[in-house]
């Protein structure tokens, strides 16, 4: 099959549209073998037409001028499917694009023909059978939305081909496509495109699809807001630095649902161009200022680089943090939900829908059996071991739509071979048995915090982005201290436990409610650390 693309855009292979139309063909591929001739208009010499005629006159229909028209004028008609790929213009082509078809009058009769589409007042008929020839128009244009903006196309091409001769994509804020920061955004959009191409070749573009291709890349506010900002400059005419640029764009993601009834403001140091910015995010709006400022909520120290690197996905930003690229002071809670406030691209309701479906890991399948093997086995070992095994059924039936860990099979599995043995033992030893399990616990938290995931981590990882969580270094390693603070604890937890059940028989039996107290205790420290170690590295090493 040969497919013939018309690259309409001045730009040429950095045309946004081109963008889409390679996609188009990438779906071609993926159901035919084709045969690909692309063409570049701004890279050919093709001259205006004359209105000589000639080519009508002539017996040989051949045009005056000699230019590279002589051997795309064959490809034409030899192409299966032409794929127009354009820029909107002042509502219509680009000059290119009008001057291609122009010179296409010789693959045309001199001779009147009567339409009887209902369009026009007449018509000349094609001098080469066409009539299985497919025609598929994609253009982007700068404005929100497509619609209302392609009629002079719509009518032109009508003309040309037939209401029904040809298909269209028409697509707004089309130079989304060119920034590196909403690449997310757009390659979700191009594989929409992509979609429409397997199914073009099948005979024609799906009625879902084409709603998925009608959905804004963002909605009008964001994308205005965006697309002011882009120019560099101020409605007075002023020009604007391209941190301005950068903060008036970011702010323009601000998710306005995020608001928890106070403001916060956001103060950046943009060191590498030596300027100040705040961007303040209220109640209706995101907004950035230069001078006035505000008390600040979080302070950002970082070269403007290095966060357009973040934004363009260069880099991963909690990694750059750790390396110590960018600083933050103050409240550092604002960073954690930073894609709260700023939903990032692959945000998007398809990943939120995703991320939904996936099962959760819980930490009450690994703590529940431990916790009532502390507590019970040492008031009746023998209803205390049945307790704990029907606390292991019950914990597998009610978290059974949970994803297991490793830690949660070990959990299971070693209370019930500890129950067990309790069983066998009639009682005795129970001080051993209880100060074992202590150790086990222990051992297992403090063992994970030597490999490349520690316990905590499978568990936590919940509430920062599910499994992404395990490429932040800055998580990774604040789930390893604390891992090892909660093997250190147990592992003393089983000593002094087998010396108050061993010489202070007296207390014994509620040995398991007293140790309740100290892990009480060390949650609330968690808490504490992670919220000031993360605040604690984010700040970076003080300059001297």
């Amino acid at each position: 099959m040969k497919v013939l693309l018309i690259n309409g855009s001045p730009r040429g292979d950095k045309s946004n549209s081109l963008k889409l139309s390679s996609s188009f063909i990438e779906g071609l591929k993926e159901k035919e073998n084709i045969e690909l001739s692309k063409i570049n208009l701004i890279e050919k010499n093709i001259r205006q037409c004359l209105g000589c005629f000639s080519c009508w006159k002539n017996k040989d229909h051949q045009c005056v001028l000699k230019d590279d028209m002589v051997s795309l004028l064959p490809l034409f008609v030899k192409a299966d499917i032409v794929i127009y790929s354009f820029p909107l213009y002042s509502f219509s082509l680009p000059g290119l694009m009008k001057n291609l078809i122009d010179r296409l009058l010789p693959l045309y009769e001199p001779f009147m023909v009567d339409r009887n589409d209902g369009l026009g007042n007449g018509g000349h008929k094609c001098r080469y059978d066409l009539s299985k020839q497919k025609s598929i128009l994609i253009s982007t244009c700068g404005f929100y939305t497509s619609k209302g903006n392609y009629n002079a196309v719509i009518d032109m091409f009508n003309l040309l081909k037939g209401k029904n001769g040809y298909t269209s994509i028409f697509v707004g804020q089309g130079e989304l496509f060119s920034v590196p920061a909403l690449k997310n955004r757009t390659d979700q959009y191009l594989e929409i495109v992509k979609k429409a191409g397997r199914e073009f070749i099948n005979g024609k573009i799906e009625e879902e699809t084409r709603k998925e291709l009608d959905v804004y890349l963002y909605p009008k506010e964001v994308f205005t807001t965006m697309a002011d900002a882009s120019w560099g400059v101020s409605k007075e005419g002023e020009k604007v630095d391209e941190g301005y640029v950068f903060l008036k764009q970011m702010s323009a993601l601000y998710d306005k649902s995020s608001y928890s009834g106070k403001d916060l403001v956001i103060y950046f140091q943009l060191d590498d161009i030596n300027k100040e910015y705040e961007v303040i995010l209220s109640k209706d709006k995101a907004s950035v200022i230069d001078k006035d400022f505000l008390p600040y909520t979080t302070k950002i120290t970082t070269p403007l680089s290095v966060w357009k690197e973040i934004g363009e996905e260069k880099i991963r930003g909690d990694q750059a943090l750790f390396e110590g690229k960018y600083k933050v002071e103050g409240d550092f809670s604002l960073m954690m939900n930073w894609d709260k406030y700023f939903p990032s691209i692959s945000s998007n309701n398809e990943v939120k829908e995703k991320e939904e479906k996936e099962e959760k890991t819980n930490m009450l399948n690994f703590l529940l059996p431990f916790i009532a093997f502390f507590s019970l086995i040492p008031i009746n070992y023998f209803y205390g071991t049945l307790a704990c095994l029907g606390v292991i059924a019950l914990t597998s039936l009610i978290f059974i739509k949970t994803k297991k860990t490793v830690y949660d099979i070990l959990s299971s599995f070693s209370i019930i071979a500890l129950s067990i043995l309790a069983l066998i033992l009639r009682g005795d030893y129970v001080n051993y048995l209880v100060s074992s399990s202590y150790l086990l616990f222990g051992i297992y938290w403090l063992a994970s915090s030597f490999i490349s995931k520690p316990l905590s981590s499978y568990y936590s990882c919940n509430t920062y982005g599910g499994e992404d969580a395990f490429n932040n270094p800055l998580f990774m390693k604040t789930n390893k201290i604390l891992s090892i603070l909660w093997g250190v604890l147990y592992l003393a937890t089983a000593v002094w436990t087998f010396f108050l059940m061993e010489f202070v028989p007296v207390i014994s039996s509620y040995v398991g409610l007293i140790n309740m107290v100290v892990p009480t205790l060390m949650g609330f420290f968690t808490k504490w650390f992670i919220s000031f170690y993360t605040a604690h590295l984010a700040k970076g090493k003080k300059d001297k």
